[in-house]
């Protein structure tokens, strides 16, 4: 019989990973019908609101967000910046925007542009899972 653990433990390591960041950030509708949507993950995880009119990922109280465009007729996903408050810096709230937006990309089968040097240097050098959506020019640079 075939052993898919012993055949490719990396890959299957890899896919556990991606679950189990998806599987944080839970999208559902916003029942005040405004088009935006929550991210919410267990007790640890913060509250990300998708605000699609502005282009951002936020907390709920607004102050840490990620901002982005959407190019190329909408199928591409442009993070321009991400921003947390000093006061709310070092527990990961950068991260867990990032996972919100790149999760929302893949759900909705958008490439991603990492145009902030958060995403960028800090982001996807630690969850290197989530370069398969990197737009596809950017794919050979990171």
């Amino acid at each position: 019989m075939f052993d898919v653990w012993n055949f490719c433990p990396s890959v299957i390591f890899e896919l556990i990973q991606r679950i189990n960041s998806i599987q944080r950030v839970i999208l559902f509708a916003d029942q005040t019908g405004s088009g935006e949507t929550m991210a919410s993950g267990g007790s640890e995880a913060p509250k990300i609101v998708w605000s699609e009119r502005v282009g951002r990922f936020e907390t709920e109280d607004r102050e840490a967000y990620l901002e982005y465009e959407l190019r190329d007729g909408g199928r591409v996903m442009d993070i321009l910046h991400t921003y947390v408050p000093r006061s709310k810096r070092g527990v990961g709230l950068a991260s867990h925007l990032c996972v919100a937006a790149f999760a929302h990309a893949q759900s909705h089968s958008l490439s991603v542009i990492p145009t902030c040097s958060y995403v960028s240097d800090t982001f996807l050098p630690r969850n290197p899972s989530w370069n398969s959506i990197l737009h596809q020019d950017l794919k050979s640079h990171i």
